[in-house]
């Protein structure tokens, strides 16, 4: 048999989120780059990408300001350090929050340009939606929606029939203590 693969829900909230997230990411950075920019600060994209990773972290400021000047002369490095870690912590005059920030992991600098990932909105579906695919999972989930189609056209049919014109597919079935399911005893099925 052909493997097959039904969603089944997805979390709407948390999709939205992190759609919202990657929007959010590529306007922070789309920002920053440009007063890097006018301020002449010049990162590489994978010192940028190493930023964005670690939600401008201290430790990934300090270790780009240590590797820019680690090839001076002793005298000059800590100048040097001290510099690119100001140089870099301009940031903080546009967003002095960022740092409780969560960055998407969907964007990344490329050429000196903020971009999404291909195919990241897919993804993020996928990751948060559930999803069946073993025979047996299949079989009862599509029992389920027939018993769910049955019902309702019963309490279409009922209504047409009788004169009760507000049934509800959840008047048709009650419930025991113990979750057995039964038909209630005060429902009319003729037209009189």
């Amino acid at each position: 048999m052909k493997s097959q693969k039904i969603k089944i829900a997805s979390n709407n909230l948390k999709i939205a989120d992190d759609t919202s997230n990657i929007t959010r990411t590529v306007t922070v950075m789309t920002d920053i780059l440009e007063l890097w920019k006018e301020e002449e600060v010049e990162l590489t994209d994978d010192e940028i990408n190493s930023l964005i990773q670690s939600a401008f972290s201290e430790n990934t400021i300090e270790k780009i300001a240590s590797t820019r000047s680690e090839k001076l002369r002793k005298k000059e490095q800590l100048e040097e350090h001290i510099s690119w870690v100001e140089d870099i912590g301009l940031f903080s005059t546009l967003y002095p929050g960022l740092r409780n920030t969560i960055f998407s992991p969907y964007v990344y600098c490329k050429k000196g340009k903020i971009l999404v990932k291909e195919g990241a909105e897919e993804e993020i579906e996928r990751l948060h939606s559930y999803f069946i695919s073993e025979e047996k999972d299949i079989e009862l989930y599509n029992r389920h929606l027939k018993l769910a189609e049955d019902l309702n056209q019963f309490s279409e049919d009922l209504r047409k029939h009788t004169k009760i014109g507000q049934v509800t597919s959840a008047w048709l079935i009650r419930f025991n203590i113990d979750g057995t399911a039964y038909v209630p005893n005060n429902l009319r099925y003729d037209s009189n």
